[in-house]
């Protein structure tokens, strides 16, 4: 029962986190026109690296459409973004729970645990960033706003690499900050 209430506690504190960084902290990268990006992401990876890719993509999903109701920034609700922000949540906590046993757990006194960490969660987001952030994203792109899907995935390509490094490092930080805690701990215990 007390881990049910931590996992509902840290789910929600990443879909406040990810919506204040998506709907309010925003960029628009100059080659993309009006495509923005943001670091909304990180919360969803982490709830499905921490809490399994169920509550992984429960996180992803609530925190679009919270997100939405907050501020829809001048569109219509379209369900294709809420199934990305899931799948972004539960491709990547299904890999990790299929992966991690290959990769040490990190330690204080040992970087080299930390850097295999590091390119553990860059292999793990990759597939998941290229479903939804390329793939999905043109496909929406183009049924929701009828742009051509073939002008539409070279820009959602290039842009989703420049992110996926920073998503991917800053997953990582945060990841070895929040393993160390004592109730992400009890948690994963």
């Amino acid at each position: 029962m007390q881990k049910r209430i931590l996992k509902m506690t840290l789910c929600a504190s990443l879909v406040v986190l990810s919506v204040v960084l998506s709907r309010f902290l925003f960029f628009v990268l100059p080659f993309t026109g009006e495509s923005r990006y943001s670091l909304g992401w990180v919360p969803i990876y982490l709830s499905g690296f921490l809490l399994g890719p169920i509550w992984g993509a429960a996180c992803g999903a609530l925190s679009d459409i919270v997100g939405y109701l907050i501020n829809p920034l001048g569109g219509a609700y379209f369900p294709g973004f809420t199934l990305s922000s899931a799948l972004a949540g539960f491709l990547p906590g299904l890999l990790f729970r299929m992966l991690k046993n290959h990769v040490p757990e990190p330690s204080q006194r040992r970087s080299s645990q930390g850097l295999a960490l590091l390119v553990l969660i860059y292999l793990i987001l990759l597939p998941s960033q290229i479903i939804t952030s390329v793939l999905l994203k043109s496909l929406w792109f183009t049924l929701y706003y009828g742009a051509p899907f073939a002008a539409v995935l070279p820009l959602n390509a290039v842009s989703s690499a420049i992110i996926l490094v920073i998503n991917g490092l800053l997953t990582w930080i945060l990841y070895l900050i929040m393993v160390r805690q004592p109730a992400i701990r009890r948690l994963r215990g």
